[in-house]
This record gives structure tokens, C-alpha cells and sequence, in this order.
């Protein structure tokens, strides 16, 4: 299954201060060092202005169009085209606190959300500056790309490694996007977000909520590990942290202490500082709309809102009928 899980809850608590606990990597230490990592990317709040619906009625949209309407028949003839440049290059990434040797995407991890609505065209032009003689190309991750088979699929099987993409939103919903080629997407990742009517009403769109696995090996290590006769499976199994938005904290003392990776310690090394943990505003008695996906490479996420109850209102590109939970089992890709 591809897509995410549109999660509504409403907030029981008091509104919390905004703010984001991210720490800039590369001023940490009093001293210099020798690994740079960017802030996390962990804000992906909306930026389009949503003229379609209002809080108490999400199930209408524009053009006379609503949730009834049959998105396999009909797509909305919006005449806009909404233009992006995704910049690949080879950096240090220090999401959990430990420099990563990876691949960012306009020098941030996640990379930058794609956001459109029902009906759009995307183009997104993808420039190639890795220094380690890779090509690239982009999977869209569960787009339908009706009529457009070529702009999508794995690299060297169903589409060549294409500067320029150009597809329509002919559904809508969230999901992301990921480089592909062999094993090797290494942190080249980020939201989609095609805004269109849903099936129960909301006040506030908090956006698209990445969770992840997180390892501090390449990509490729990695696989190898777990398919090369001798090696250690339990590194792709045991990842030192979990990602949410990018950031998370190394838990010192895993499986890594085994694994030739000796415990954590700020200041040498690659260990520039203790990571953080992401948070985000909530407002007392409203509904919030949270996308949750898991773009892990192993791990299966059991996601929960302490004290909350969440209405789920979609999967995969599909509006549903909601129902109610308090715990959510988010399977890789979801």
C-alpha cells in the first residue's frame, strides 16, 4: 500500500507555545569541526491558500466538484502548473545528533514538500550534483500517473533517469517521494501533498508527519548486511533511531555497541550533539489534520497521540469513511 494515513484529533490540552526543537548542527560546538550538517527540515505546514472549503464543510471543492465526485472520471481542469527544482547533492546529515554520510535534496532532510491541488500539473526539474558517479531518478510514491506511465517507476526498468517530470494530480491525498536507484536513496526524500476534499471536517492542516527508520551505514552497507551470506541482518532490523520530520535522538547503549559502533559521545567523532525531539502547536478544542507516513527502510510504526482519539479520513490517494482509533499500525510506504 502507497500513501499516507489523514489522521484528525482533537486537542484536549492547552495551546503550546510554537516551536520547533531543532539545533543547528554546525554551530554546536565551541570548537570546529570538521562535519556540517543543515537544520532538519521538520516545518511542512501548508503554504497554499485552501479557497476551496472551510472547516465546516471539507467535503465541498472548487469547480462544483466534492467528495462525491469520481476522481477515476473526472479530474478538475485547473490550467495550473506548479514548477519545482529538486537540487541532489552528497552531505553530512545529523538528524539523531550523529553525522550520516547521505544525500539531501535542496540541501535538506526531508527534502522540500511538493504541494499542489486536485487537478494540477506538476513539473519538477531534478539536477544531479552527486559526486559519487551515481545517476538518479525520482519514484512519485503512489501517484497514479494515469497516461503519463513514463514519468515514474524504477530507474533502467520502466523509466530512464528523466531531468524534467511532468505529471497531473489526478487524485489527491499525501504521500512522498524518493530517489531510486538500486538501494541507494540515503535521505533523498520528502512529503507530496495534493490538497482536495475530505471526508470529514477539520480546522487546522498541521500537513504532512514523516516517521522513519534511521541508520548511521549506507544505504548499501546496509543491504549488503542483510543479503551477503556472514553478514549482520540486524543492522537493517535494529536501526540506531527513529525519525519524525527528520529529527530524533541516538539511543546510546544498542545494538551498535556490538556492531563496531562504540556509544555516543558529544565532541568526537561524528557525535555533533544529543539530537532533539519534534514538536509542533496544537490549540485546545480544535481539529487537526496530521498526513502520517512511514518512509522506513524496515520498520513497521505503531503510532498513537497520548490521551487522543483519531479519526482516520484516508489512505493511499483514497478518501474513506472515517472511523475512530486510538492507535495506528503504519506499514512501510503507508
Amino acid at each position: 500500500m502507497l500513501g499516507d494515513f489523514p489522521a484528525l484529533f482533537q486537542s484536549q490540552q492547552q495551546s503550546h507555545e510554537v516551536q520547533l526543537s531543532i539545533v543547528d548542527h554546525s554551530t554546536t560546538l565551541s570548537r570546529p569541526h570538521k562535519y556540517k550538517c543543515p537544520k532538519p527540515n521538520s516545518d511542512f505546514t501548508p503554504f497554499l491558500v485552501n479557497s476551496c472549503n472551510s472547516p465546516s464543510n471539507r467535503q465541498k471543492w472548487c469547480y462544483g466538484y466534492d467528495i462525491n465526485t469520481d476522481f477515476e472520471e473526472v479530474v478538475p481542469n485547473t490550467g495550473v502548473t506548479r514548477k519545482f527544482t529538486l537540487v541532489l547533492t552528497n552531505a553530512n546529515y545529523c538528524g539523531d545528533g550523529y553525522a550520516v554520510d547521505g544525500t539531501l535534496i535542496n540541501g535538506s532532510y526531508p527534502g522540500p514538500m511538493l504541494e499542489g491541488n486536485w487537478g494540477d500539473w506538476f513539473e519538477i526539474t531534478v539536477i544531479n550534483e552527486l559526486t559519487n558517479c551515481n545517476g538518479t531518478a525520482i519514484h512519485w510514491h503512489g501517484v497514479r500517473q494515469w497516461k503519463t506511465v513514463w514519468e515514474d517507476g524504477v530507474g533502467g526498468v520502466t523509466q530512464c533517469p528523466i531531468p524534467t517530470y511532468r505529471w497531473r494530480a489526478t487524485q489527491y491525498g499525501a504521500s512522498w517521494y524518493h530517489r531510486i536507484v538500486s538501494a541507494d536513496a540515503n535521505g533523498a526524500l520528502g512529503p507530496l501533498l495534493i490538497h482536495g476534499p475530505a471526508t470529514a471536517n477539520y480546522d487546522i492542516d498541521k500537513g504532512p508527519l514523516l516517521i522513519t527508520d534511521w541508520y548511521h551505514r549506507d544505504a548499501f552497507e546496509v543491504y549488503h548486511n542483510e543479503v551477503v551470506p556472514g553478514g549482520n541482518a540486524t543492522v537493517l532490523f535494529q536501526p540506531p533511531a527513529k525519525l519524525m520530520n527528520g529529527v530524533g535522538r541516538f539511543v546510546q547503549g544498542n545494538q551498535y555497541n556490538n556492531d563496531s559502533f562504540p556509544a555516543c559521545e558529544v565532541g568526537k567523532g561524528r557525535c555533533i550533539d544529543h539530537g532533539s525531539i519534534y514538536k509542533t502547536e496544537v490549540v485546545k478544542g480544535k481539529r487537526h489534520r496530521f498526513r502520517i507516513m512511514n518512509t522506513s527502510t524496515s520498520l513497521h510504526f505503531t503510532f498513537w497521540i497520548e490521551g487522543h482519539t483519531m479519526t482516520v479520513i484516508g489512505a493511499d490517494f483514497v478518501p474513506i469513511k472515517p472511523y475512530t482509533a486510538k492507535v495506528l499500525n503504519v506499514a512501510i510506504g503507508e
